[in-house]
């Protein structure tokens, strides 16, 4: 038996307090299934473990698709040169051109140290996602094998499925503000 808990999007999970600007609904709607989620230990340890497992991967995984494009973007010289831009074919007759530099936070590393803590940050999460796959016990029985590869790899696989069947024709990405008067 499965809990399936869906929000509409038409609900309240979706608004912002004016006052906090928090979305204080989906706040408390993720924390009362984190705590709902937390009460499988109780039940079955092996689960448990099964889904920190598994979430952290998620965490890693994504993670490491966010660093390795940021370095992908330093061996290019992408953030290099501000001045360079990315043409991006529309769906109209007009190409966009896109700012390429970054925006960069109060703290960065540039040149060869930043694509050095790439590296190490990349090579690090690759060791660190291996490990997590592993059962936490020598010579595991399937209650006690860590399953988080074969859902973290089932979840993907559908999504991908997903994309690519239905959402592919009906997604719109994120919309990008471009003043067409700047060159």
């Amino acid at each position: 038996m499965s809990l399936v808990l869906t929000v509409e999007p038409s609900s309240n999970a979706e608004q912002i307090d004016k006052h906090t600007t928090i979305p204080i609904v989906a706040i408390i709607v993720v924390t009362v299934c984190s705590a709902l989620l937390a009460l499988i230990n109780i039940v079955n340890t092996t689960a448990f473990n099964g889904t920190i497992s598994m979430v952290l991967q998620g965490f890693y995984l994504s993670y490491l698709l966010a660093i390795g494009l940021l370095l992908w973007r330093r061996l290019r010289g992408d953030l290099d040169n501000p001045h360079s831009s990315i043409t991006i074919f529309s769906s109209g007759q007009v190409d966009e051109a896109y700012d390429r530099s970054l925006t960069w936070g109060p703290w960065k590393l540039k040149g060869a140290f930043g694509v050095a803590n790439n590296v190490v940050a990349i090579c690090y999460l690759l060791l660190i996602i291996f490990f997590s796959c592993w059962p936490s016990v020598n010579h595991p029985t399937p209650a006690s094998m860590n399953w988080a590869v074969l859902v973290t790899g089932t979840v993907t696989l559908f999504s991908m499925g997903y994309y690519f069947v239905f959402a592919q024709k009906s997604y719109i990405g994120p919309v990008v503000e471009v003043d067409p008067h700047l060159k």
